[in-house]
């Protein structure tokens, strides 16, 4: 009897490490997948599409009439008059019979047609009617909408459709952390997941709670209090500067008499502000705008990339960045209104990839949409 529960407790011990194994194997697959699968998006001087891996070599040919980028292993492209998304080995995964639609978000797109906004699923599946007046991209498993008879108000619905918080006030964003912004009487507040206040309006300006932690200012005697809080409320440390961004990677940009530089989550100042302008940390670079000389035109100041500890590890010789995402970066370089070359630069500063296309003079008008912004509406780049 002990021989034969000592073989089944053996058995078992053998199926329980096999089966951790597996499971350790295919995390490790997975891992490796989302790391190889960094695709970025091309186009040619033919007005082609297609994309590229953080090597710079060519992995979906430029045969597409308008792509965009990858988002949830999925991308909106356009052949003739056709659009649909495609996943990263370039198969057309669904057709689109909607006027507008969204990148993925969270495994749902935000549409956009004559009857209202509604959303797809993965499979091109309209899951969430288009009926609402307006509504933005889920975040944190919920989506902000304006249903017909909401006079106005913002409502939050879940992923079936249904409501999860009741219309309330003025919402400037989704969830974010756990927590939405919500206003009252002309200060900030918090919502938690509930629909209730998590911080009831105190603030006159503030950011979304990033990386549990808050940079906010509020009044306080009548004079105003700079202040970084995490989500129990309790102060972390006091600040002060003229502007600032939320968290990223442990860092958080800010200015002072026009110039940028980083704290960190102690609230200590981690790289001092020497810069022009920032952006945040991703990838652990952070895009940063600087003098090279004294010529005083815009060919004086130009972008590179630092690390956490202020080190410039790429140089500033760039027009314009985007940030990081996976191993790349993409870049611009100009004279004047002339576009002369853009493409994507590796973490070492060296360029991978450059597009095959012809010099692009622009409009300072328009210099904006040429180089793309974060809505997207660039011909060159989303960041």
């Amino acid at each position: 009897m002990k021989k034969a529960l000592k073989h089944t407790i053996i058995a078992g011990t053998v199926i329980i490490l096999i089966v951790a194994g597996i499971l350790i194997l295919c995390f490790l697959k997975f891992n490796i997948k989302q790391k190889e699968n960094n695709l970025y998006r091309v186009f040619n001087k033919d007005n082609k599409y297609g994309y590229i891996n953080d090597k710079g070599q060519v992995v979906i040919p430029l045969k597409f009439d308008y792509a965009r980028n990858f988002s949830d292993g999925l991308a909106a492209v356009k052949i003739g008059d056709k659009e649909g998304f495609i996943n990263e080995k370039g198969n057309i995964m669904f057709y689109c019979d909607v006027d507008n639609v969204n990148d993925f978000k969270e495994g749902m797109a935000l549409i956009r047609e004559e009857t209202g906004d509604g959303y797809l699923n993965t499979k091109g599946e309209k899951v969430i009617k288009p009926v609402y007046n307006s509504a933005e991209d889920f975040s944190d498993g919920l989506a902000l909408v304006i249903a017909e008879n909401q006079n106005g108000d913002y409502s939050f619905i879940d992923k079936k459709g249904n409501i999860a918080i009741e219309p309330t006030g003025i919402i400037d964003y989704g969830f974010y952390d756990g927590l939405a912004i919500i206003h009252k009487n002309g200060l900030i507040g918090y919502m938690n997941k509930k629909g209730g206040e998590a911080f009831e309006p105190q603030f006159i300006y503030t950011k979304p709670f990033s990386e549990d932690l808050l940079m906010n200012a509020r009044k306080t005697k009548g004079k105003t209090e700079y202040l970084c809080i995490g989500k129990n409320g309790k102060k972390i440390f006091d600040f002060s500067c003229e502007k600032w961004n939320a968290f990223s990677e442990g860092m958080c940009a800010f200015s002072n008499n026009g110039k940028w530089g980083f704290l960190n989550k102690k609230g200590i100042v981690g790289i001092k502000p020497i810069f022009d302008s920032v952006g945040d940390f991703h990838e652990g670079l952070a895009k940063v705008q600087i003098k090279v000389d004294d010529k005083g035109d815009d060919n004086s100041i130009k972008w590179g990339f630092i690390d956490k500890s202020g080190n410039m590890v790429i140089k500033p010789r760039f027009d314009f960045v985007h940030n990081f995402k996976g191993n790349l970066a993409f870049y611009l370089m100009r004279e004047g209104d002339t576009i002369i070359e853009c493409g994507y630069v590796d973490k070492k500063g060296e360029i991978v990839y450059k597009y095959d296309i012809d010099k692009i003079i622009v409009e300072p008008s328009h210099s904006d949409q040429i180089m793309g912004d974060n809505n997207g509406t660039g011909i060159l780049q989303e960041d």
